[in-house]
C-alpha cells in the first residue's frame, strides 16, 4: 500500500489566531556532581530563620514621629537688659553671665596694640591718598567729558581748545626742558613726588 503524504494543517479562518505547531519538550538536564553536592548540604539555621521571616509588600513611611525637645528656660528681656547694663562679669568664673562685649573689646585692643595700626596707616598713607586721588580724578574726568560733549556743539570751540593745549605744552617744553639743569630739576621733582606717594 502506498503511503499518502501528510496533509497540511487546515488554514485558520479569518479572525482566528494561528496556533503555533507543538514543539517537543527539551530533555531534562543531567545532574552534575556539583549540583548533587549542593543539594546534599544542609541549610544553615540563619538561612532557615531568613526564610521564616515573612516579607510583606514594601511601603513608604507616611508619618514620622519626632520626640519633643526638652524645655529650656528662656531668659527674660529684663534679665538680659540688666546683665548688659550692669557690665560683664569675669567670664572665667563659674556661673558668670555675659562678658562677651568686654572680651571682644579686650581682644580688639590687644590686636590693635600688636599690629601697630598707626604705623601701618603711615606706611599706607601714600597709596591710600593715591587711590583717593584716582577716584576723585575719575569723577572729575567724567564731568570733564560731559562738559566737552556739551562744548563740542559750539562752533570752532574744540579746535580753539586744542590750540590752547598745544601752546601750553610748547611753553612748558621751552621753559623747563631746554637746559639740562631745568630737566634735572623736573626729574628730581617727579622723583620726590613718587617717593612721597610710595611713603619712602
Amino acid at each position: 500500500m502506498a503511503e499518502t503524504p501528510a496533509s497540511p494543517a487546515p488554514a485558520p479562518f479569518a479572525g482566528e489566531p494561528a496556533t503555533p505547531p507543538a514543539s517537543p519538550e527539551p530533555p531534562a538536564p543531567a545532574i552534575t556532581p556539583l549540583a548533587a553536592a549542593l543539594e546534599a548540604t544542609p541549610v544553615t539555621p540563619a538561612l532557615e530563620a531568613l526564610d521564616a521571616v515573612e516579607l510583606g509588600e514594601p511601603r513608604v513611611a507616611t508619618t514620622l514621629e519626632v520626640p519633643p525637645l526638652p524645655a529650656s528656660p528662656r531668659p527674660s528681656l529684663t534679665k538680659l537688659a540688666s546683665a548688659a547694663g550692669a557690665g560683664a562679669t569675669d567670664p572665667g568664673t563659674p556661673g558668670a553671665e555675659g562678658g562677651e562685649w568686654d572680651l571682644l573689646m579686650g581682644k580688639l585692643r590687644d590686636w590693635l596694640e600688636q599690629n601697630d595700626l598707626p604705623g601701618q596707616w603711615e606706611r599706607l598713607g601714600g597709596p591710600l591718598r593715591g587711590f583717593g586721588v584716582l577716584l576723585v580724578s575719575l569723577f572729575v574726568l567724567k564731568l570733564y567729558v560731559s562738559l566737552l560733549d556739551t562744548l563740542d556743539d559750539v562752533l570752532l570751540l574744540p579746535r580753539l581748545l586744542q590750540l590752547a593745549g598745544l601752546i601750553a605744552v610748547l611753553r612748558f617744553s621751552v621753559l623747563r626742558l631746554t637746559r639740562s639743569s631745568d630737566r634735572q630739576e623736573v626729574l628730581d621733582d617727579w622723583k620726590r613726588r613718587w617717593d612721597a606717594f610710595r611713603g619712602a
